[in-house]
């Protein structure tokens, strides 16, 4: 089941402030002092297979959701394009989130990354989009993670992709599909990937009236 928005991807270079389609807000622009390279660039998001793996041509994933009582962190299989004759190697990530007026980085700071996008092809690279550090802080309500890798050709030069801003709801118990009590509910149960993103997860109320999701 997909229950993510379809809002289609935020336009990652447009201005601050304002609201974009779907009432995501706009993309931050993330700083860099390596060269700007248009031909090693991130195209969209994937999301996972049947098997839970992200392969290449997988399904588009337009607009996430992050259930914030499941899950406070947000896991990112990015698509990458590279048009360029040489192999680029990948070496970090730079992320923000815009909160209201301002963007808010990791409090970590940039994730180290180590993945080769070989010569004019598509690749896929993993990253937490939304550490437990940030998801702890967030309120409910549309975000956007915004999304640059810094990366080194094969012939030495440092470069960085343009901005690619994704579309963030986050929420409290969206996910969440409550079968009844547990005593009463019995497997196949629908249980998703990453349980608290994106797709809804199957929960029931204990004894003592938890909801536990999934069921024990």
């Amino acid at each position: 089941m997909d229950a993510s928005p379809d809002a289609g991807t935020v336009d990652a270079h447009s201005d601050a402030g304002g609201l974009q389609d779907g009432g995501f807000p706009t993309a931050c622009a993330l700083d860099s002092d390596d060269e700007l390279e248009e031909q090693l660039s991130i195209r969209d998001l994937v999301a996972p297979g049947t098997d839970c793996s992200h392969a290449i041509d997988d399904a588009t994933l337009p607009s996430g959701v992050l259930d914030i009582e499941l899950a406070t962190h947000y896991f990112m299989a990015v698509r990458l394009d590279n048009e360029l004759a040489e192999f680029a190697v990948l070496e970090t990530a730079i992320i923000a989130h815009r909160d209201g007026e301002m963007c808010v980085p990791p409090g970590g700071g940039p994730q180290a990354v180590s993945e080769t996008v070989p010569a004019e092809a598509v690749d896929v690279a993993f990253l937490l989009g939304i550490p437990d550090s940030v998801g702890v802080t967030m309120i409910p309500g549309p975000t956007v993670v915004s999304i640059a890798f810094e990366a080194l050709t094969q012939d030495g030069r440092q470069i960085v992709t343009p901005t690619f801003g994704f579309g963030l709801i986050v929420c409290e118990g969206c996910l969440q599909m409550n079968l009844g009590l547990c005593d009463a509910v019995s497997p196949p149960f629908d249980i998703p990937c990453f349980v608290g993103q994106d797709d809804p997860v199957d929960c029931c109320t204990d004894a003592v009236g938890d909801v536990q999701c999934p069921p024990p």
